[in-house]
């Protein structure tokens, strides 16, 4: 007998499938935590999956109960003796619960080993396998312990005190998708896990109900149009939990990536407060309950077409897990990382810089930090762009592109390049207190975003250019733009400006406040000067 638990969508679809498609003929009870899905949602789904007949049980775990009969909750004060005491109510709780007991049980697949079930496997040393949270984020267990402190607190310290996700020696084996992980991840337990794979392996039969449960419509899409999917993020696992950021984000990427496309949104099963249709107009929205990782099956092409060959032109995110498990239906993909919900209005600069890089760039190499490289590698790419960001044989032909928003931004000395390019993105103003730099190279970009509606100023900026070389400096001459950010409601202006005396001494006066704002960032830019 065989003992799933589930506490998300996803979850519930990898013990689905893993059941389907390696252990379809064995016995299984399934145990799914009552936070998955709003309780009649919850409870309707789980009635159409008994009618599937793939388990023998199917049980909603009542984690409220448990939470009141824990005693107390948790905090980083609690002492040793509290935190036993609430872990030993967990398992009397669950234990009451469930009155067969867990002896019967010859093996266990557990995601989210945070909740009770984990909790009460890992207090009595019962080994079992576990699932990651979501695609690629076993190589991140710092990110979803993040998301489990931000939910409940109480859980994080008990699954940092046990040894929880999947990180304790009684766990067998760790079932994630080796191919989505961070370079550095590796684990001799872990096992190659994909619900596209795993789907592959199952019975036709079986992979239309699978369908039929999550109510999934086929959609056509026409491969000869540029045709987009967008995948949002649950907004408890974002650092700042405003709706109004979410949509910012998501207008932003619409309008800097998006446009000319088709634009399909696939929503977080949680993601329930925003219209998306009233957001992005002339999108389609997939039902928030299909899973994105069935999102494969689908696809549908022209008549005569091969479903293996239909694919999204672009799958784009700021930072769902999700979109590690849709390469097989993406000709690129786009995720913009963990810092993205506090950097996302950046992308004017980025945007700005990729326009500028086009006008000037001939086959230099450019330098830059890691921050600035991914976001600029997507807007070069969609212009056609083909800049190389290698770092070898550094030479001063090389284009220097500085953020000073940064802490561990590459070391390069700025003195040594002909051309820079400083985002100023803290409006440290750094670049014009370097002394061997002449005042007449000096350039800036002055950007400001106009709202459409009442031309209120929603933003505005300036990118430092040093530009040794005349030539650039003159082909650059009155350089300016506009971009329409048509979902957003705003426009983007932005124009090169020489530098005056006047500008260049405010610059530098700026510079010296924020350095004696800032003293143990300028103290450390010395050591890595002195360094180098």
């Amino acid at each position: 007998m065989i003992l799933y638990h589930a506490s998300t969508v996803y979850h519930t679809l990898c013990c689905i499938v893993h059941k389907l498609s390696i252990h379809r003929e064995e016995e299984a009870t399934l145990f799914i935590v009552e936070y998955m899905l709003p309780t009649a949602e919850l409870q309707s789904f789980i009635k159409k999956l008994k009618r599937m007949d793939w388990f023998d049980d199917i049980r909603i775990v009542p984690e409220k109960n448990f939470r009141f009969q824990r005693g107390f909750e948790l905090t980083e004060e609690s002492s040793q003796e509290e935190i036993e005491l609430v872990i030993q109510n967990i398992c009397n709780a669950l234990e009451n619960w469930y009155k067969p007991g867990f002896k019967h049980f010859d093996e266990y697949y557990v995601a989210a080993d945070n909740w009770s079930v984990g909790v009460y496997l890992l207090k009595n040393k019962i080994p079992y396998n576990y699932f990651e949270d979501a695609s690629g984020i076993m190589g991140d267990t710092e990110r979803f312990l993040r998301i489990i402190r931000d939910l409940n607190e109480t859980n994080y310290i008990i699954s940092n005190y046990l040894g929880g996700v999947g990180r304790c020696s009684i766990v067998k084996h760790l079932y994630c998708d080796l191919e989505s992980q961070d370079k550095n991840f590796y684990d001799t337990r872990a096992i190659d896990f994909t619900i596209y794979k795993s789907v592959l392996q199952m019975k036709p039969s079986d992979v239309n109900q699978l369908l039929e449960l999550y109510g999934c419509d086929t959609y056509p899409i026409k491969q000869e149009e540029k045709n987009v999917l967008f995948l949002s993020q649950r907004l408890p696992t974002l650092v700042i939990q405003k709706i109004e950021v979410q949509e910012r984000m998501t207008v932003l990427l619409m309008d800097y990536f998006c446009y000319e496309y088709n634009i399909i949104v696939k929503p977080h099963p949680k993601d329930v407060w925003i219209d998306y249709k009233k957001l992005i107009s002339g999108c389609h929205v997939v039902d928030r309950s299909v899973p994105s990782e069935l999102l494969p099956f689908l696809l549908k092409g022209e008549e005569g077409q091969n479903q293996e060959t239909t694919k999204f032109s672009l799958c784009i995110t700021p930072n769902s897990t999700s979109i590690h498990g849709l390469s097989h239906i993406a000709e690129a993909t786009m995720c913009f990382g963990n810092d993205f919900e506090t950097n996302y209005e950046r992308l004017h600069i980025y945007y700005i810089v990729s326009r500028f890089l086009q006008v000037i760039h001939t086959e230099e190499h450019v330098i830059t930090d890691s921050i600035a490289k991914g976001y600029l590698r997507y807007f070069l790419k969609q212009q056609g762009l083909a800049i190389s960001f290698e770092e070898e044989d550094v030479s001063a032909n090389n284009i220097f592109i500085k953020s000073d928003s940064n802490s561990e931004s590459t070391s390069y000395d700025m003195q040594t390049f002909e051309t820079i390019i400083f985002l100023n993105e803290e409006n440290s103003y750094e670049l014009l207190l370097k002394k061997d730099l002449v005042p007449q190279a000096y350039r800036m970009i002055e950007y400001e975003v106009i709202n459409s509606i009442d031309e209120r100023v929603e933003c505005v900026g300036t990118i430092w250019l040093y530009l040794s070389d005349e030539r650039i400096r003159k082909k650059m001459d009155n350089w300016k733009g506009s971009r329409e950010l048509e979902h957003t409601g705003a426009t983007l202006n932005y124009q090169l400006k020489e530098c005056n005396e006047l500008k260049i001494a405010k610059g530098k006066i700026k510079a010296m406040e924020y350095a004696m704002q800032h003293p143990s960032e300028t103290i450390e830019n010395k050591k890595k000067e002195e360094i180098i």
